[in-house]
């Protein structure tokens, strides 16, 4: 612990031990920067700047952009203002899901919510805690506007993600680099990608294969692929087709032989980088 190395403390969710350096800005700017920033007298003007700066450090450690992020006095009133505000701004649908052990600051604002017609799911936790990731899935999928507000959170950290990983495979010097993805065509996703193979199976084989894989019904299974990219659209868009209508050996023997033979490619211009 920062003063009490006996002191093993496990509840910093609900109050963190300040950090000594943390309470000497504190201090500083408790002794300095007093005035109102909002003013336009010297030291409101000189406290807007304090108050700038810091919104400025904490933007550039999260990724954002100052006029992003907003201080508030607590984490609950953090909660229920990107609650109501991000729920009252969006035109996507109404439906929210959250998980049956949040806090009061997050519970309160979603029942307020659904008096006033949200369609709020909770998903409660399971007998070891954990959540049930298949129900999650489920009422993901269950409508457009729902997959596509998903999509909005989701794909530009995944974005980030894969680009790192490309340049760092680049920078390896590998000369391939796979994108192995359901949903690819049609997003920026695609752009990284200089050839695309899609792995394709029939309709019922590929229901029977995710039902038994994640232990759902088949018409959750055969939910979440109708909620994906039709077939047809990414065969029209496939440089290559791989058919898993086979045993998983037959498969791993294709993609082998496809990985063998793109690598080839790329000797033969000279060791270009080739994304899959």
């Amino acid at each position: 612990m920062l003063q009490n190395p006996q002191l093993h403390y496990l509840d910093n969710a609900a109050t963190t031990i300040v950090a000594p350096e943390v309470a000497d800005v504190i201090n500083k700017a408790m002794r300095e920067h007093w005035a109102n920033p909002s003013s336009l007298y010297g030291p409101g003007a000189r406290s807007e700047e304090a108050l700038n700066a810091a919104r400025a450090a904490v933007a550039r450690t999260l990724g954002c952009k100052s006029r992003e992020l907003y201080f508030t006095s607590c984490g609950s009133e953090s909660n229920n203002l990107a609650l109501l505000g991000a729920v009252q701004t969006r035109t996507f649908g109404k439906g929210i899901v959250v998980s049956g052990f949040e806090h009061p600051s997050v519970q309160r604002p979603l029942e307020r919510l659904a008096k006033q017609g949200y369609d709020v799911t909770v998903v409660a936790p399971r007998a070891d805690g954990t959540l049930d990731r298949r129900l999650l899935a489920d009422r993901a999928f269950a409508t457009p506007e729902g997959k596509r507000a998903l999509d909005a959170l989701t794909h530009p950290e995944i974005l980030r993600r894969i680009r790192a990983a490309k340049q760092a495979a680049q920078e390896a010097g590998n000369r391939l680099f796979v994108l192995d993805g359901a949903v690819i065509v049609g997003t920026e996703a695609e752009a990284e990608c200089d050839r695309l193979a899609v792995v394709t199976a029939p309709f019922a084989t590929s229901v029977a294969r995710i039902a038994a894989r994640d232990g759902i019904a088949p018409e959750m299974a055969a939910r979440r692929l109708n909620a994906q990219t039709p077939e047809e659209v990414l065969l029209a868009r496939a440089d290559l087709v791989l058919r898993n209508d086979a045993d998983l050996a037959s498969l791993e023997a294709a993609a082998a032989a496809l990985c063998e033979q793109l690598q080839a490619e790329g000797a033969r211009k000279g060791g270009a980088d080739t994304s899959l």
